[in-house]
């Protein structure tokens, strides 16, 4: 199952001056001559609504649409702003709750070629191909998934990452590259030592790690 990357329809808290604070952050947009203060109160603009928009039982499309405008119109204004990378990660987020995955991955993979050492650009990696996997943009979802695998074992999307990439290998029909990936999982997680009997050997396997490796064992 691909894994969840937003919450979408969560309700949650927003503090009591979010809405008030909106026709602040909108005339300094409207007033202000210097373009990085523009670009940094849409940002800001955009994020309340976004958050407001959540708040909610079922996100706000209005509001959502506004906070995507914002976003969108930061990036054409301020180009080259030092922000952009978060600017680009939001927008995905609105994008998604608005039910673009392609414009979501769109944005993602727009933040990785344009801002590389980005702290944000790991995860974007990640989020981009679990959102072109639900396309079932496979070819370039194993793209993504590649950059991710290839930052070894140290990032958090390591593991989820090898094992989405072997499967959209496999659907490809990329059986031969698919199985280096489902052998790379199995020789990691089974325990040591050679059993016979592979439901004996997976239950010695971690819990967390169990059920792709059995997956792995199945498709290998």
């Amino acid at each position: 199952n691909v894994c969840p990357i937003l919450r979408v329809g969560e309700t949650r808290t927003v503090p009591a001056n979010a809405r008030a604070a909106l026709p602040h952050y909108d005339a300094v947009i409207a007033l202000s001559p210097d373009p990085a203060l523009r670009a940094e109160a849409m940002r800001r603009g955009a994020w309340l609504r976004l958050e407001l928009a959540q708040a909610q039982d079922q996100p706000n499309d209005p509001l959502l649409r506004e906070a995507a405008a914002l976003y969108e119109r930061a990036l054409k204004e301020a180009p080259d702003d030092a922000g952009n990378d978060r600017t680009l990660y939001q927008l995905s987020r609105v994008r998604q709750l608005l039910g673009d995955a392609p414009g979501a991955s769109d944005a993602l993979q727009q933040l990785c070629a344009d801002h590389p050492a980005s702290l944000l650009a790991g995860d974007a990696h990640f989020r981009s191909a679990e959102l072109l996997f639900m396309q079932k943009r496979y070819a370039a979802a194993s793209a993504q998934y590649t950059i991710t695998v290839a930052q070894g074992a140290a990032s958090a999307y390591f593991e989820p990452a090898q094992y989405k990439l072997a499967w959209a290998l496999y659907l490809q029909e990329r059986h031969g590259d698919a199985l280096e990936q489902f052998l790379a999982i199995i020789e990691r997680n089974l325990p040591a030592g050679a059993l016979d009997d592979p439901q004996a050997a997976l239950a010695r396997v971690a819990p967390a790690h169990r059920e792709s490796t059995a997956d792995a064992l199945h498709a290998a």
